[in-house]
């Protein structure tokens, strides 16, 4: 019955007729788009992943015991469910920021760079501090400051679903994936 209702609509009205096919066509792009992205990303992590960063030694910094309840804050604020190697690759971003000098060479600069860390919102912070920040974030802060460094020369990273969610995956030259953060060089 319903079907014979369906079959007379697009029968008598050509205007619903005509955008349905057009709705049914859009699909079917969609969908040979989507299997197109996912058999890109497919060859992007086959071409680009790295499965493993080998540790490095940084010549060890030293923070103000403010600064030092920033960068502990930021890291649980960007990484407090990550594991503590999460929280440790974390902290070494923002120092490899640090060096490098593009966003700035003192840990306030980088962390409130436009656009840059979203854990550095100020809402984020005050809110982190007043539930308090839990001992191993200042632990892997100090292991970063100290020089252990467990991500190399990565500056870049956001979780794996975002990277997913963009097709972000298409464009990075070469990346790596530790829990729910993917540590990445793009092809700007």
């Amino acid at each position: 019955m319903l079907q014979e209702r369906k079959d007379a609509l697009l029968q008598s009205d050509s205007y619903a007729s005509k955008e349905i096919k057009r709705l049914q066509d859009i699909i079917a792009c969609e969908s040979a788009r989507k299997k197109e992205l996912q058999e890109a990303i497919a060859k992007a992590f086959e071409r680009a992943q790295i499965f493993h960063v080998p540790e490095t030694t940084r010549t060890p910094m030293t923070m103000t015991d403010e600064e030092l309840y920033l960068f502990a804050t930021v890291i649980k604020t960007e990484a407090g469910d990550q594991g503590y190697e999460g929280m440790l690759a974390v902290a070494n971003v923002i120092l490899n920021r640090m060096e490098y000098g593009r966003w700035g060479t003192t840990l306030e600069e980088v962390l409130f760079a436009p656009g840059q860390f979203a854990g550095a919102r100020q809402e984020l912070i005050d809110r982190a501090q007043a539930k308090g920040i839990p001992e191993i974030c200042f632990d892997a802060a100090r292991e970063a400051l100290a020089g252990r460094n467990n991500i190399g020369t990565y500056r870049y990273f956001r979780t794996t679903d975002s990277a997913m969610r963009d097709n972000d995956y298409l464009y990075y030259r070469e990346f790596y994936i530790l829990n729910d953060h993917v540590f990445y060089w793009k092809n700007w």
